[in-house]
């Protein structure tokens, strides 16, 4: 069953592609050992990243899965210090920012860095050298444990 409750014209996501998403937010949960009684995230996540000039069109559904992993990752990193509009903005002015849409970077991101950026404040600083080069989309064994 897709609960995924955009009106299909928001966005220009298949029914396969909206059951991935839901599925890939269900193991997310799964696997930050998290249970969400609001109805999830992806409604608001798709909200937020729907505008994003970092995510190219042909890569929307993928990219807001791997951003649905990390918000779920994220809450657990702050320790649920930030509500999560707080924290859907934060990943927002970084993923947009200075991450320049490297999901990478923005995975490489502190817990000083989120709540920083939750209270509006961003900056390079925080992120590591080698995640700002977007020229650099080589994955390693490392990234695939992020994911």
């Amino acid at each position: 069953m897709v609960r995924l409750l955009l009106p299909p014209e928001a966005l220009p996501l298949s029914q396969a592609q909206r059951a991935m998403l839901e599925r890939r937010e269900r193991d997310a949960l799964c696997s930050c050992g998290r249970i969400d009684f609001s109805g999830g995230i992806l409604p608001r996540l798709c909200e937020a990243f729907a505008e994003s000039p970092c995510i190219p069109p042909g890569e929307l559904a993928e990219t807001l899965a791997e951003l649905t992993e990390l918000f779920y990752a994220f809450k657990n990193l702050t320790h649920d210090a930030l509500s999560d509009g707080e924290l859907l903005g934060a990943m927002v002015r970084l993923f947009d920012g200075p991450a320049q849409g490297s999901l990478r970077a923005l995975a490489d991101v502190s817990e000083h860095t989120l709540l920083r950026a939750a209270q509006g404040s961003v900056s390079e600083e925080g992120f590591p050298e080698d995640c700002l080069d977007p020229s650099d989309d080589t994955e390693t064994e490392e990234d695939d444990v992020l994911f």
